[in-house]
């Protein structure tokens, strides 16, 4: 399913395979950006149009779908690529900190790879 569509200069994104409930990005909400961070995790046939500059004529728009599309892409990425591959590919490590039960960053320690992949699908 398409959830992110760029469409007469403008990006929406929708839920419903019908598109009929498709919103503006630019109101996009907290609770909608996990719920897509969700389907990219659990949706095989998960699909949004790709970013182009040129085709996304709304300022507001091209700024949050750029960040929107470069995090999704990222993981959707990642989530494609071997476990060797995906500890030394992180574009960024993870942060030290009590949310973090290994204390240490992603680059140092790949005997815990799959511990790693479990904490990057929870987010």
């Amino acid at each position: 399913m398409k959830y992110l569509v760029i469409e007469h200069g403008q990006v929406f994104f929708t839920f419903d395979e019908s598109g009929n409930n498709k919103k503006g990005i630019d109101l996009i909400t907290k609770e909608d950006l996990l719920k897509l961070i969700q389907c990219a995790l659990e949706d095989e046939h998960f699909e949004m149009d790709s970013y182009d500059d040129s085709i996304v004529h709304n300022a507001a728009h091209k700024v949050i779908y750029k960040n929107i599309y470069q995090k999704l892409d990222d993981l959707l990425k990642l989530l494609t690529m071997s476990e060797p591959t995906y500890i030394g590919r992180l574009s960024m490590p993870i942060p030290l900190s009590p949310e973090n039960p290994f204390n240490c960053n992603a680059f140092e320690v790949e005997e815990h790879s799959n511990e790693y992949i479990d904490y990057w699908k929870r987010l």
